[in-house]
């Protein structure tokens, strides 16, 4: 039933586009919106709202939401800014301005995934390995000419700190290569191989033939040239020596299978760095069916690429001008990228889950290009945005934004247009925990920044149309928790402090029934997915969702327009 019910509204969103799925279509809308004349009708993002960071924050016209002009102003030090732009420049060359800034915007919006330690993750480790290999690496890229940096970005993301790190999916080595990726790697460069193996047989045997020293040297010179192409002979070999029977495991052999592997993805995309850094990661077969739905909306007559045939993809590809950014930002690649759709373009249910992306398929660009741009920021700059990234993601977001630790300072948020009272139709689950009715911290306990209020409003107004429920309101427990000002302390627990800045809401999951708890958790895990969000799970059944200040002037005009169209009034409805 809850499967059948999120289906529909997202269906409901790729007809009516990119506003509608990150959350601000349906519900910013006084009136039902009027669907698009066909489901394949594609709506291309508005640009606005992939904008990048201005290049000179502190000179861009201010917004009226102060969430926009605490993340356009204040998010990034100039360090973590300078760092990315630095990156960018280098590496994604073809991109224009106005894509190297919503690049950089994107690489900066997943540093906390890239730099926060995990048991799992640590990129001072993942810097540290590839640092003692990186002139051997460079070697080799200028060997095979390959692009040096792509591949520093994808091993100084991927090495796991290990030489001999194994993943769950058979990953291994500083590169972390499949056995799949190794034989590609090894077919590939064995073309050439041959070619040189041939060359090598014919001057050998003019040299037989008249004794010929030029020859001779010729044959000896191909003969070299085959043999360090034929990896598989020689990577056995390495393999040999250093006493394993994975090739693998041996650093040489492994990084250069993964510059080969990269070289191949180049050839696949026609030397786009972007999407070869993609298929990296998602595979090629992945890679192009996410591509040829873009493309094929467009051309219609457009044949599918093969293995024989890539021609007239490649030809497509530069007609319309597409790069990663260009799937990146159309809404069903989006989904298609991050699990919504499986790679066929169906809405991802759990009959078909298996055929959809997962493990972040969506952000591995810009992980891998944020790994790059902390690595050439050297060592240090390295150590330090770890550290700042070290506390959980929700709060490391906004810990910028003006916290309320006292009453007068609630009293300060309302008069500077910070906190409002809350006007979603939401159910007053214990917003003002135990403090007297009609006491200032009870009362502030229920104003929230405006830009929360949108989102509120936005996931209620999805959740009526998902469950049919037009009457829902959705349960709030915490909102600003105003009502710890009344102990009189001054300083917080870090989670207390996410809501005393009156960007966080807390959902108690217990009070939907079964199917409302299963969409509601989709609905947020596609806000999430689309970055609009960040959110966590809670012991207890509890779900903290927290804005992404990026995106406060589209809350803010949800907020605005069923204010508008409000009837009855919203606003907490206590039980």
């Amino acid at each position: 039933m809850a499967a059948r019910k999120i289906r529909k509204i997202l269906h409901a969103f790729s007809l009516f586009g990119w506003l509608w799925i990150t959350c601000w279509g349906l519900a910013g809308c006084g009136n039902a919106a009027k669907p698009a004349a066909s489901p394949s009708t594609a709506v291309t993002p508005n640009p606005a709202a992939t904008q990048g960071i201005p290049r000179q924050p502190a000179e861009a016209p201010p917004s009226r939401s102060k969430l926009r002009n605490f993340y356009v102003r204040e998010k990034y030090s100039e360090e973590e800014r300078a760092a990315v732009d630095d990156m960018v420049e280098q590496v994604l060359t073809s991109y224009s301005e106005e894509e190297k800034r919503q690049a950089a915007a994107e690489i900066l919006a997943y540093h906390h995934v890239v730099y926060h330690t995990t048991n799992h993750h640590d990129l001072n480790r993942n810097h540290a390995l590839i640092r003692r290999y990186e002139a051997r690496l460079k070697k080799i890229c200028e060997f095979h000419q390959v692009p040096f940096l792509a591949v520093l970005a994808i091993t100084s993301w991927e090495n796991s700190g290990d030489m001999d790190k194994v993943s769950w999916a058979d990953a291994a080595g500083v590169g972390q290569m499949t056995w799949g990726a190794v034989d590609t790697a090894h077919a590939y460069s064995a073309r050439q191989a041959e070619e040189y193996y041939t060359q090598a047989r014919f001057f050998k045997n003019v040299a037989k033939s008249n004794k010929d020293p030029e020859a001779r040297r010729k044959a000896a010179q191909y003969m070299a040239l085959a043999e360090r192409y034929d990896l598989v002979k020689r990577h056995r070999h390495l393999a040999h020596q250093a006493g394993v029977e994975d090739e693998r495991l041996v650093v040489d052999a492994n990084l250069e299978d993964a510059v080969v592997f990269f070289k191949f993805l180049l050839d696949k995309y026609g030397d786009r760095v972007d999407l070869a850094i993609s298929a990296y990661h998602n595979g090629v077969l992945n890679n192009d069916d996410i591509i040829f739905d873009y493309l094929s909306r467009r051309d219609p007559n457009l044949m599918r690429p093969t293995a024989e045939s890539r021609a007239n993809f490649l030809t497509a590809l530069g007609t319309y001008k597409v790069n990663f950014l260009t799937i990146w930002n159309d809404l069903r690649c989006r989904q298609m990228l991050n699990g919504l759709r499986t790679v066929e373009g169906e809405i991802t249910e759990n009959v078909n889950r298996h055929m959809a992306l997962g493990d972040e398929s969506d952000i591995y660009v810009w992980k891998v290009l944020g790994s790059l741009a902390g690595y050439l920021a050297g060592s240090e700059f390295t150590r330090s945005t770890v550290a700042k990234y070290d506390a959980n993601r929700d709060f490391v977001e906004v810990v910028g934004v003006t916290s309320h630790l006292t009453v007068e300072d609630f009293r300060e948020g309302v008069r500077k247009g910070e906190l409002v009272r809350v006007t979603a139709p939401i159910a007053d689950h214990g917003v003002g925990g135990e403090t007297r009715r009609g006491s200032d911290p009870r009362l502030f306990s229920y104003y929230i920044s405006p830009e929360l209020d949108g989102y509120l409003w936005s996931l209620t107004l999805r959740m009526r149309e998902a469950t049919g429920r037009k009457d829902f309101r959705l349960p709030v427990k915490r909102l600003s928790m105003a009502h710890l000002t009344a102990t009189g302390k001054q300083s917080f627990d870090w989670r207390d402090e996410l809501h005393l800045k009156g960007v966080a809401a807390e959902i108690p999951l217990g009070m939907l029934n079964d199917s409302e708890r299963a969409v509601l958790r989709q609905t947020v895990e596609a806000d999430y997915l689309m970055d609009r969000i960040y959110k966590v799970e809670l012991e207890g059944g509890r779900l903290r969702v927290c804005v992404n200040p990026r995106w406060g002037e589209d809350f803010l005009a949800v907020r605005d327009r069923n204010l508008s169209a409000q009837k009855p009034p919203g606003g907490p409805k206590e039980n």
